[in-house]
């Protein structure tokens, strides 16, 4: 348990958190809607560029940005919705100014390290037969800062309730950015491979931060500018985020090692048709998460307040929430899953099978809710990081056996098996853990 969040007494509930939380998920959920679909189409835009063979390296390259950018982050992005939040509220704007720059530097700091280790991995690629990955991947470790940083602004955001500041310029403009910006360099230079498409990627990413550190890091630096930046906490503050470093990281890790395992053992096309369904798959994963990034922040004022019973309703409303919207979901991708395959081109389709397999592991998730987020907010980090580190183990050993045998049907299989059981084993130490806590009379 963190030391400060381990006294909480039961208050009666008020209607001004739920009415914040009905307006954040408005807006979260808005963005992640509208960001998923800006995502799926500039994918399936890409996908008819590239060819299927360059768009398995781009999967590749995309999945391994994504890792590496969220191992950078040390657990703070995590952290940084439960903290900041809990010191506003309790008026200590000393502490909350010198978590932010303590995470900022140090995410900053890590980010860099991992850049070079990555630039001196990446020499490897090649004898281990993934020479066709080998430029996407260089251009890849060079945006590890970049991401690693507005990842955090992100959270940031999140926890000051600026969904649109924080969120839209990464979800809804980056994107475009990017493909107009890619669309450019095919048109103007005849520059159209995987790692193009990646540079074109980066590009976007750095003009984007700008504006979106400059409305919502810069606000909080100027109402903070007569207060010092007070770190006597950060023990605390590295002690509750390094297991969420373990278990973000190997989380990101898990939902994604199956692109990796596959750049191993079956072609580019096959990496390319196995993305397209990941990705399919991942507009219902931005529902889940968007309806958990809400609940971590409302959750944390919950228990700045002392507020069990709101804590209680706040989870059982997301709990419902995520469920009901991601069966409806997983129902309309169900029927027209032929159909929006075909969208990348004729040779998708046969990625249906693998579409059910993982959409199937979503449905269990979403059935958990928030129990992620209850764990990290009642302190219970390292129990969720043994969680997670289990299943993506398994996952691994999962893959690699299924694999060799049934392809990509396989690790679809292996994932959605891995998935739903760290949903459930998450559900069930977020309801018992709280239970002990705080017993019903």
């Amino acid at each position: 348990m963190s030391v400060e969040t381990d006294h909480i007494c039961p208050s009666l509930p008020g209607k001004s958190l739920f009415s914040r939380l009905r307006n954040d998920a408005l807006a979260n959920f808005a963005i992640k809607v509208l960001s998923a679909g800006i995502l799926y189409v500039t994918q399936i835009i890409l996908a008819r560029w590239l060819g299927v063979a360059d768009f398995g390296i781009y999967g590749f390259t995309i999945v391994l940005i994504a890792i590496l950018a969220q191992t950078s982050c040390l657990g703070f992005n995590e952290t940084a919705k439960k903290y900041l939040p809990f010191y506003q509220t309790k008026e200590e704007e000393d502490k909350a100014k010198g978590f932010l720059s303590y995470i900022f530097s140090r995410t900053f700091i890590a980010s860099l390290a991992l850049a070079c280790m990555g630039l001196a991995a990446a020499q490897i690629l090649p004898f281990l037969g993934l020479d066709s990955y080998y430029k996407a991947a260089m251009v890849a470790v060079l945006a590890i800062p970049i991401f690693a940083l507005t990842h955090l602004v992100e959270n940031v955001a999140i926890s000051q309730s600026q969904f649109w500041q924080g969120l839209a310029p990464t979800f809804l403009v980056r994107p475009l950015l990017a493909l107009i910006l890619f669309a450019g360099m095919v048109h103007a230079f005849d520059l159209g491979a995987a790692h193009h498409a990646i540079v074109a990627m980066l590009i976007a990413a750095g003009i984007v931060a700008i504006p979106q550190y400059q409305s919502v890091i810069k606000p909080l630096w100027a109402g903070w500018s007569d207060r010092k930046a007070d770190q006597s906490n950060k023990g605390v503050w590295r002690k509750e985020s390094f297991p969420l470093f373990l278990a973000q990281g190997i989380f990101t890790l898990s939902s994604n090692i199956d692109i990796i395992i596959l750049a191993f053992f079956v072609p580019e096309p096959k990496v390319a048709i196995y993305f397209a369904a990941a990705k399919t798959v991942s507009l219902l994963a931005f529902v889940h998460n968007s309806i958990a990034g809400v609940m971590m922040r409302s959750l944390s004022v919950c228990v700045a307040e002392n507020n069990i019973p709101q804590f209680r309703a706040v989870a059982r409303l997301g709990q419902w929430a995520s469920m009901g919207v991601t069966i409806i979901g997983a129902g309309i991708l169900l029927l027209l899953g032929n159909w929006i395959l075909g969208l990348f081109g004729p040779d998708y389709v046969v990625a249906y099978s693998v579409l059910a397999l993982l959409l199937a592991g979503i449905v269990i998730q979403s059935a958990s809710g928030g129990a992620q987020e209850i764990l990290i907010t009642l302190g219970y980090s390292n129990l969720l990081a043994k969680i997670v580190a289990f299943t993506f183990v398994l996952n691994i050993l999962l893959s690699i056996l299924l694999v060799q045998s049934y392809g990509i049907e396989g690790v679809a299989a292996a994932t959605a098996f891995s998935t739903a059981l760290r949903a459930c084993l998450t559900f069930l130490a977020a309801r018992t853990n709280f239970a002990k806590q705080h017993p019903l009379h």
